[in-house]
């Protein structure tokens, strides 16, 4: 396990113990270039239950050619080129992006921004404890290697990628920073069909990197329940993502597949909820039971009067509640042994009326 790489480390980046469960609203540029709906954003995910808002962070000309097609529902959102979408959420520099920090640190809730290009990262440093990459920059060895000199910890999201290109990442961000990432399981694909969410992928990554914290960054559409989040948790995602807005009814970008503020708070109920659920794991009786133990298991209990002097037989004996006598699993040491002492009929059976 490489430096930084435990609970600790990002329970103290969130301010949550990672075993409750992280949950980054990716904010992403649904505030359209407005800093007060930004603001007012981070308050909906402060008092929703949210550990971190995360922003994205690039300029148009820095990450996409200008005939680059689009790969979204452009029923949703009907601009063709990446280009020029990028172009329009584009305008947030330093100067916007240390307010939001500001207000992020005045309201306790982590600043993230996830740099596409390197303009962009080389000042989101100047801002962020933690960093992120994206699905599509996986194998973006240039971006990562920036990235990971900052020896800062970094999540990286998975999707589309197959385990050699998720390990190539990994051992690069190690190699460079001696920080292991934190993994993301994720579908690239918006949004995200229920049964392409793929969840047992979790479980894989958990299995191919038990080094790593694992979690999981959803582009499906919330159900009422968000139940593919909450199920992920229970797969083992300790960090969930998801992009967040105050209105899932805009048209356009990640409006359409986002979480809004009751999303939210549902979701950090269910995982909230599930957290309490899991106990310690241990395989012995809980305090709780004792009682339970005493009265609702069995002892081995007289059928009829027992005369003193008698040997005890399977025909005299019959499991009955409470559990205040010997044991049934005890009946092959009790077969055979004399009586010491006159048991009446229904009665418990102890070791002291028996000769050893």
């Amino acid at each position: 396990m490489l430096k930084n790489q435990n609970f600790d480390s990002y329970s103290r980046i969130f301010n949550r113990k990672l075993e409750e469960g992280i949950i980054i609203a990716e904010i992403g540029v649904n505030h359209g270039g407005d800093i007060d709906k930004a603001i007012a954003m981070i308050d909906d995910v402060k008092n929703n239950g949210g550990d971190a808002v995360k922003f994205q962070t690039y300029k148009a000309n820095l990450i996409a050619r200008k005939d680059s097609k689009a790969y979204w529902d452009t029923t949703k959102e009907k601009t063709m080129s990446q280009f020029e979408l990028f172009s329009k959420y584009d305008k947030f520099g330093l100067e916007e992006f240390k307010k939001i920090e500001d207000y992020c640190k005045r309201k306790s809730v982590l600043f993230m921004s996830t740099p596409f290009d390197s303009y962009s990262a080389n000042y989101i440093n100047q801002l962020s404890k933690i960093h992120k990459v994206a699905s599509v920059d996986i194998t973006n060895h240039i971006l990562i290697s920036q990235l990971a000199s900052y020896g800062k910890d970094i999540i990286l999201s998975t999707g589309a990628s197959n385990l050699d290109e998720i390990k190539a990442a990994v051992s690069l961000i190690e190699s460079k920073s001696k920080i292991s990432p934190a993994l993301l399981h994720c579908v690239v694909n918006y949004p995200t069909l229920d049964k392409d969410a793929n969840l047992l992928r979790i479980k894989k990554l958990k299995e191919s990197f038990p080094e790593n914290i694992i979690g999981y960054s959803d582009h499906t559409l919330p159900d009422k329940n968000m139940i593919v989040c909450t199920q992920a948790y229970n797969y083992g995602a300790l960090i969930i993502e998801k992009h967040f807005t105050y209105d899932k009814k805009i048209q356009g970008n990640d409006h359409y597949h986002s979480m809004n503020a009751n999303d939210l708070k549902i979701l950090r109920t269910n995982i909230s909820k599930a957290y309490s659920l899991q106990g310690k794991g241990n395989i012995k009786p809980m305090e709780n039971e004792k009682s339970s133990i005493l009265h609702a298991r069995r002892s081995l209990t007289s059928k009829f009067l027992i005369k003193k002097g008698s040997i005890l037989s399977k025909e005299m004996i019959i499991p009955k509640r409470p559990g205040n006598g010997i044991c049934p699993s005890k009946i092959e040491e009790v077969l055979g042994r004399k009586v010491k002492k006159e048991i009446k009929e229904d009665s418990p059976i102890n070791w002291e009326d028996l000769e050893i």
